[in-house]
C-alpha cells in the first residue's frame, strides 16, 4: 500500500513539478494542499504544475491498458461496428466510441475500478500509487450517503437508516442507485466478479474528483482527441472553499498549472483552496461528502408531474404524453421571493402566476405544469392526434403528405376553450383568461401544498436509527443534519406561502362563487 511519500515521490518522477507546496492532513478535511512560502510577486512561476500525461483522459487511461481496452471492446461492441475485423478500424472505432460523452464517464469509472479491485493490476502498474492513496472502500462505505442506507424485508433501499426519508437526496440515491444497478448488469457480462459496491466505490470516486478540463492541444488550444474529462493526480487534494486562494488554468504544454487568485494572498504555512463551482448543499454532499455551513447557493426540490397524476387513467396518461413532447415532466421549487403585502393590491388574475412563483418558489414551469394536473375536461381542456408539420417535406406531393398521416408522423395537441394550446407557457397565459382562472389556481396550490406538507412530514418523522449508524460515520451525519435542515427551512417557506396565498385566493369572486355554486349542488343532491 503506498503512502503519501510514496504518492508525491511518484508524482515527481512523473513531472509534477510542485517546489513550495506540500501534502499534509487537514483539521476537517482529510488531506489537503499547503504552500511554504509566501509569494514574490516577481516569480510568476505557477504553484503547481501536471503535465499532460498525467492527466488520466478516456483516451490516456487506455493507453498501456490491455484489460481495460478488451473490456471497453467487450462492453462498447467495438468489433461488430466493422466488418474485416481490421485492429487498425476497432482501434479507430474504440477510439470514436470513449470520446462520447456518456462513455467517456463509464470509461474513466471502469478504469478506476479496474485499477483498484482486478487482480490482474501489479504492483508494476504505473498508476498503482496514486490508486493507492484514494479512499478505500471501507472508508467510502462509511462517508458517502449513496452507502448509508438500510435494507427492508424486500431486499429494497430505504434511507430511514440515516433519517433521509422523504428528502429530495433521497430520491437522488434511489435513482444513482437504479441507474449504477443497471450499469453493473451491462458491466458483468464482461467483468464478472465485479460487485455492486465496487461500482459504487468507482462512481463516487470519479464524481468527486473529475475535472472538466476542454481537452487542450500542445499549445494551450481546444483538442477534442483526447477527452473533456479527467482525473488528475495531485489536483484532487485541493479541497473546496468559497473564497478560494487559487485556482487552476490550462498549461502551455496541455497540462494544468495552479496558479494564485491574487498577488497578495499569504500563502506560507495555509491551506491551499480552490471553488468546486457555485452548489448548493444537496450537490456537495452527494458529490463530494460534505456541506457548508451558511452555504450562499442556495437549496432547491424537485418533483416528477407522476407524483400528482393517476397513472391508471388515460387522461393523465394523455397529459404526460403531451408535456414530454416539448419539456421535461418535473416540477422545480427554489427559495421563494419576498412579496409582502400583494394581497393588499389590486392584483389581475393575469399576475397571479408570477405571485405563485415569487411567494411560494416553484418556477414558472413547475406552475404551468400544475395547472396541466388541475385542469380536466369540464374547464374545457381536449386533446387530440394531429399530423406532426414539422416531419413534412415541402416537397411532399398530396399522396405523398396524406400516407405521411397514416403513418406514426403524428403527436398530441392541447386544446383550452377550444384554442390550440402551444406550450407550457401558452398553457399558463390561457389558464389566466378563464372565467374561473382563480378556480384553478387554487386548485394547484391545494396540491402543491398538499405535497409538501407530506413531504415535511417525512422527513421531520424520520431520524437516524442510532443503532445501525457506525461511529465511524459521525462526521458525515453532521452534514446530513445541515441539508436537511436547508431543504426543512425552504420547504417550510414554501408552504408558509401557499397557506397565505390559499387563504387570499378563497377570497375571491370567481372562488366564492364557485364553492356556493358546489354547495347548492350538493344540498341538492
Amino acid at each position: 500500500m503506498a503512502t503519501i511519500e510514496d504518492f508525491t515521490k511518484w508524482a515527481a518522477n512523473n513531472g509534477i513539478k510542485a517546489p513550495h507546496v506540500y501534502i499534509d492532513k487537514t483539521d476537517n478535511a482529510g488531506y489537503g494542499l499547503f504552500g511554504d512560502k509566501d509569494l514574490d510577486i516577481n516569480d510568476t512561476t505557477p504553484l503547481v504544475h501536471i503535465p499532460r500525461d498525467l492527466l488520466i483522459t478516456s483516451i490516456r487511461a487506455l493507453h498501456d491498458n490491455q484489460e481495460l481496452q478488451t473490456a471497453v471492446k467487450s462492453i462498447f461492441k467495438i468489433s461488430s461496428r466493422n466488418n474485416n475485423n481490421d485492429d487498425g478500424d476497432d482501434d479507430k472505432c474504440l477510439k470514436e466510441a470513449v470520446l462520447e460523452s456518456r462513455n467517456e464517464r463509464l470509461l474513466l469509472r471502469l478504469f478506476l475500478a479496474l485499477q483498484k479491485f482486478s487482480n490482474k493490476q501489479t504492483s508494476e502498474s504505473f498508476w498503482k500509487p496514486y490508486i493507492d492513496i484514494l479512499p478505500s472502500l471501507d472508508e467510502v462505505r462509511q462517508q458517502h450517503v449513496l452507502f448509508l442506507i438500510g435494507k427492508d424485508e424486500d431486499d429494497a433501499y430505504e434511507c430511514n437508516k440515516v433519517g433521509l426519508d422523504g428528502t429530495n437526496l433521497s430520491r437522488s440515491i434511489y435513482a444513482k442507485r437504479s441507474v449504477l444497478m443497471r450499469e453493473l448488469t451491462m458491466i458483468k457480462d464482461t467483468v464478472e466478479w465485479m460487485t455492486l459496491d465496487m461500482w459504487i466505490w468507482a462512481d463516487i470516486v470519479f464524481w468527486s474528483r473529475v475535472v472538466s478540463i476542454g481537452s487542450s492541444d500542445d499549445d494551450g488550444g481546444n483538442d477534442s482527441k483526447n477527452g473533456d474529462l479527467a482525473l488528475i493526480p495531485f489536483f484532487d487534494f485541493a479541497n473546496h472553499s468559497l473564497q478560494p486562494n487559487i485556482r487552476w488554468c490550462p498549461a502551455n504544454d496541455g497540462g494544468i498549472d495552479f496558479v494564485p487568485n491574487s498577488s497578495s494572498a499569504s500563502l506560507a504555512g495555509n491551506e491551499l483552496l480552490i471553488s468546486y463551482g457555485d452548489k448548493s448543499n444537496q450537490e456537495l454532499l452527494f458529490l463530494h461528502g460534505f456541506t457548508l455551513k451558511d452555504n450562499p447557493e442556495p437549496s432547491r426540490i424537485t418533483m416528477a408531474l407522476t407524483g400528482f397524476l393517476d397513472m391508471s387513467m388515460m387522461e393523465s396518461q394523455v397529459k404526460l404524453s403531451w408535456i414530454t413532447q416539448s419539456s421535461k415532466p418535473v416540477l422545480t421549487l427554489m427559495v421563494p421571493s419576498s412579496m409582502e403585502g400583494y394581497r393588499d393590491k389590486k392584483v389581475v388574475d393575469t399576475s397571479i402566476s408570477d405571485i405563485i412563483t415569487l411567494t411560494t418558489g416553484w418556477t414558472p414551469e413547475s406552475v404551468a405544469l400544475m395547472y396541466l394536473v388541475a385542469l380536466d375536461q369540464d374547464d374545457g381542456l381536449k386533446f387530440e392526434l394531429v399530423p406532426d408539420i414539422s416531419r413534412l417535406s415541402i416537397s411532399d406531393s398530396s399522396q405523398e403528405k396524406e400516407e405521411n398521416m397514416e403513418d406514426e408522423n403524428t403527436i398530441i395537441q392541447a386544446r383550452l376553450l377550444d384554442e390550440v394550446v402551444e406550450d407550457l407557457n401558452d398553457l399558463a397565459f390561457k389558464v389566466t383568461k378563464l372565467d374561473h382562472s382563480a378556480v384553478i389556481q387554487l386548485r394547484v396550490v391545494m396540491l402543491l401544498l398538499d405535497a409538501l406538507e407530506y413531504h415535511l412530514h417525512l422527513i421531520t418523522s424520520s431520524s437516524s436509527n442510532d443503532e445501525n449508524v457506525s461511529t465511524d460515520t459521525t462526521g458525515v451525519m453532521i452534514h446530513i443534519e445541515r441539508y436537511k435542515q436547508d431543504e426543512l427551512e425552504l420547504i417550510q417557506k414554501s408552504i408558509n406561502g401557499l397557506k397565505n396565498l390559499r387563504d387570499w385566493l378563497m377570497t375571491h369572486e370567481s372562488v366564492v362563487e364557485f364553492l356556493a355554486a358546489q354547495e347548492e349542488q350538493e344540498d341538492e343532491a
